[in-house]
């Protein structure tokens, strides 16, 4: 099925959250670390993984250590090169066409995101209770890497809950309003506060409408660079944020989490366009 406008503006707001988290709060790390052997690879592909995820994309972070290699017994390769064909920073795993030779020492340098960002359709109690978020280390200190379906906190999760057309103008002018859940998992409350701060500021900012972005289907960087101020977008529809709120949820009754803090900043969006 063809993607419509609504996917296409939730895919832009994830980007742009993901870059805005990053930028205005300077939320990476730079660290550097050992890849390890994933049994839950793609049939015809090789999975090594790291002991950290989300790692960080997006060349325009300034500071940020964007991996786009990794060494082999201290030996660098590019994607292209020794049989690597890609990097999954979403999973922090690298993938190879051949199965390196047993004892090969995989290691690289690379930033770590403050916040990882997903997408969910989810109830959100399921998302802030039910799931086991993974705690990224603060030292290198795992002798494995994390399986590719676990998820890492602190997060910022994604869940859309309304979609209307609500009649704008004559010519079949309507006003695509969509409402965007962002649920916040935090270790403390000043990680859930600065990146509510952050996102309940993204009101009245435009959201750009991106075309397209360098990753194949999986999420894989397959050797061209990720500059979110680079990104061509679309100018047949300028959606715009209209309002956020931010809530913190408190911890307690069933809420209570000794390692967690939790918030919800609820998302407008609003896009003027004909539907005929």
């Amino acid at each position: 099925m063809r993607e419509q406008l609504d996917n296409k503006l939730i895919t832009s707001l994830l980007l742009m959250i993901d870059h805005e988290v990053q930028k205005q709060g300077v939320a990476f790390s730079n660290k550097s670390g050992l890849f390890y052997s994933d049994e839950g690879r793609v049939y015809g592909f090789y999975t090594y993984t790291c002991s950290y995820k989300q790692l960080c994309n997006d060349t325009s972070i300034s500071g940020a250590n964007i991996i786009s290699g990794v060494y082999l017994n201290g030996v660098y390769a590019g994607i292209g090169q020794s049989g690597l064909v890609a990097v999954n920073h979403y999973d922090g795993s690298v993938i190879f066409n051949q199965q390196l030779p047993s004892g090969t020492r995989i290691s690289g340098n690379f930033s770590v995101k403050d916040f990882s960002v997903y997408l969910s359709d989810q109830p959100d109690y399921t998302v802030l209770l039910d799931n086991k978020y993974h705690s990224n280390p603060k030292y290198a200190q795992q002798a494995t890497g994390i399986p590719l379906n676990a998820k890492s906190m602190p997060a910022v999760i994604l869940v859309p809950k309304e979609q209307e057309a609500r009649p704008l103008a004559f010519a079949g002018i309507d006003d695509n309003y969509m409402r965007v859940r962002a649920l916040v998992v935090a270790e403390n409350a000043f990680q859930r506060v600065a990146v509510c701060n952050i996102l309940k500021n993204l009101r009245q900012r435009n959201l750009p409408v991106f075309n397209n972005v360098p990753f194949d289907y999986k999420g894989n960087m397959t050797g061209i660079n990720y500059n979110f101020n680079q990104l061509t977008f679309t100018t047949e529809s300028v959606p715009f944020i209209w309002d956020c709120k931010a809530v913190m949820i408190p911890n307690q009754g069933t809420y209570v989490d000794a390692v967690r803090q939790f918030g919800m900043v609820d998302i407008d969006v609003r896009a003027w366009g004909s539907h005929l």
